[in-house]
């Protein structure tokens, strides 16, 4: 029997296998509901190998006995339709969809474990002490403003928090208050109290001698006086000095001769005179034993003169007394 055979046509190709490639989503360890996660899409390529099926069709005419009344009374040609199958197979390039997860912009992890974004991100980091609690955002120190707290505020310009009496000190995140010369702070920081200089240990109002100048110290708000006693003055240093009248130039306090003493003075007078009532007063000298003359005694401002009683001579004799 002769079998002949004849490719007609190729059928089909079909694919049948695809090699398997699971492209995973980039999450960087966090949680795709994580807070302040975000995402963004993008492909990735991959070499992949398909499989097809190739399947022909051909015609195959044989001979066979052609069959009459049971018999066989001649051969004829029977052609048939017969197929054939067979693999291919392809190298190709695939794009896959990928999901990438990261921290939305302004946030990052706390920590390298952590699968959301809970940590705020300042791009210039907070100044003085100052928190980043927001992107971007700073809370700042007492005393300190501006974006990232780079600004120092004078605090003592804000009447909602200078709570000083008197002198306030801008401090460095703060304020500190203080007390003008002559005052003292009080326990609370803030209000101040005189001091009273007259008081301590070492008083502040004294003599520039040993005697006692009786100064006296009076208080007053802030600060003291110093009073000093009669024959006394005080001088740029504060201190009570002597005064010495006999210096002065408005009022000459003597007649004759000044001298000073300590917180006072003394009156002297010249030879013939004596101090009556604070003044020089010219001394008689002849009410006292005719003033040693023989005959007659002349009283003269400061001195006298002794006369004989001859009408024509006179015997002048003036006697001095000089103490």
């Amino acid at each position: 029997m002769k079998v002949l055979t004849k490719i007609l046509v190729l059928f089909s190709l079909q694919l049948l296998l695809i090699t398997a490639y699971e492209v995973p989503d980039v999450t960087n360890g966090l949680y795709d509901q994580g807070e302040h996660v975000c995402y963004f899409d993008d492909q990735i390529s991959k070499n992949v190998q398909e499989a097809y099926q190739q399947q022909t069709l051909t015609t195959v005419t044989k001979k066979t006995c052609c069959w009459q009344l049971f018999k066989c009374w001649k051969y004829c040609n029977v052609t048939k339709l017969a197929s054939r199958s067979f693999m291919t197979y392809r190298l190709t390039t695939k794009y896959y969809d990928r999901r990438n997860y990261h921290c939305c912009s302004g946030w990052d992890k706390v920590n390298s474990t952590s699968t959301s974004c809970q940590k705020p991100v300042c791009n210039i980091d907070c100044r003085h002490g100052g928190e980043c609690i927001q992107p971007d955002t700073c809370k700042c120190k007492q005393g300190f403003e501006g974006t990232y707290c780079q600004i120092e505020t004078n605090e003592c310009d804000d009447v909602n928090k200078n709570f000083c009496e008197q002198t306030c000190i801008d401090m460095r995140g703060g304020i500190k208050c203080a007390c003008k010369r002559g005052y003292q702070l009080n326990q609370d920081a803030k209000t101040c109290s005189d001091i009273n200089e007259c008081n301590e240990d070492a008083p502040p109002c004294r003599c520039t001698t040993q005697d006692q100048c009786n100064v006296t110290c009076i208080n007053t708000p802030g600060s003291f006086q110093c009073q000093c006693g009669g024959g006394f003055q005080l001088n740029s240093a504060g201190v009570c000095e002597d005064i010495n009248e006999c210096l002065l130039t408005i009022k000459t306090p003597c007649d004759h001769k000044c001298v000073n003493t300590i917180g006072s003075y003394k009156c002297l007078c010249q030879p013939g005179y004596e101090v009556v009532g604070g003044k020089c007063q010219d001394i008689d000298e002849c009410m006292s034993n005719n003033g040693e003359c023989s005959d007659t005694c002349h009283n003269l401002n400061g001195t006298h003169i002794c006369t004989q009683n001859t009408p024509w001579v006179l015997a002048w004799e003036a006697r001095l007394s000089w103490s």
